[in-house]
C-alpha cells in the first residue's frame, strides 16, 4: 500500500496556507466569496452521484487517441478524474499522487483516467510536465463533464484574480467561455455504476489516494 506518511489533504492544507500568506487581503476576501456564493448555490444538484450510472463518452488522450469508457469498463473498473487544469497548483498535487498510487490500480485490475476542458496539446504538456503515465484525456467545451453535472462559470472578479497570476484559461482551453469543471473523483464498477463519488465546489479539497484504493478494493 502507498506510504501516505504525509496526506495529501496535509499537502493541499499547506499549498493553500503558503499561497494566502503571499496575496493581499482584498485578493482573499474576493476568493473567499466566491467560494461561498458557489457553495450556497444549486451548482451540484444535478451533479452524477453515488449509485448513479456514468454517462459513457468517448474523448482524445494527450496524443490524439480515443478513449472510450464503456470500452474501458469492459476490462475493469475505473477511476475517473476532473481536474481544473495544469495551471492548478491543487491539481497538480492531487495528480502526482494518483500517479503513485496507479502501480496499485493496475494491480487491482482496473483503469485510471484524468479529464480536464484543455487542448490536446495543453493536455500533453501538462502529462508531460506532472509525468504521467496513465490516460489524461482532453474535453474541449467540457462536454463531458456537463454530461457529469459538474461544469460551472468562472466569475469575473475571479478572472481578474487569475490574470494577475498570469493564468490564462482561455489559451489552456481554447475558448474564451471561462467554464470549468468541479474537481471530481468517480469509481465506476465493470457495469458502469458510480460506487463512489468525491465532488466539492472547494478545490482545495480532494479524495485521499488511501480512500480511493479502499474504495476501489470493494468492487474487484
Amino acid at each position: 500500500m502507498l506510504d501516505t506518511h504525509d496526506s495529501l489533504q496535509h499537502q493541499l492544507d499547506d499549498t493553500r496556507e503558503k499561497f494566502l500568506d503571499q496575496i493581499p487581503e482584498g485578493v482573499k476576501k474576493k476568493l473567499f466569496e466566491n467560494l461561498r456564493e458557489m457553495e450556497s448555490s444549486a451548482l451540484l444538484d444535478d451533479v452524477i452521484k453515488q449509485g448513479d450510472t456514468a454517462p459513457d463518452f468517448t474523448l482524445p488522450d494527450a496524443h490524439g487517441d480515443k478513449f472510450s469508457l464503456s470500452d474501458t469498463l469492459c476490462k475493469g473498473p475505473m477511476v475517473l478524474s476532473f481536474y481544473r487544469g495544469e495551471w492548478c497548483p491543487y491539481c497538480t498535487l492531487e495528480h502526482k499522487v494518483m500517479e503513485r498510487i496507479y502501480p496499485e490500480i493496475k494491480m487491482m485490475g482496473a483503469s485510471l483516467a484524468a479529464i480536464s476542458p484543455q487542448t490536446i496539446e495543453h493536455t500533453l504538456s501538462t502529462a508531460q510536465n506532472w509525468k504521467i503515465s496513465f490516460d489524461m484525456l482532453s474535453d474541449e467545451g467540457n462536454i463531458v463533464a456537463r454530461e457529469y453535472g459538474l461544469v460551472f462559470t468562472v466569475d469575473e472578479a475571479i478572472r481578474e484574480v487569475y490574470r494577475d497570476f498570469g493564468i490564462n484559461i482561455p489559451e489552456y482551453n481554447g475558448d474564451v467561455s471561462y467554464k470549468l469543471p468541479v474537481p471530481a473523483i468517480y469509481i465506476i464498477d465493470k457495469s458502469g455504476v458510480v460506487r463512489s463519488a468525491f465532488v466539492n465546489v472547494d478545490y482545495t479539497l480532494r479524495m485521499e489516494p488511501e480512500d480511493i484504493l479502499t474504495q476501489l478494493a470493494q468492487i474487484v
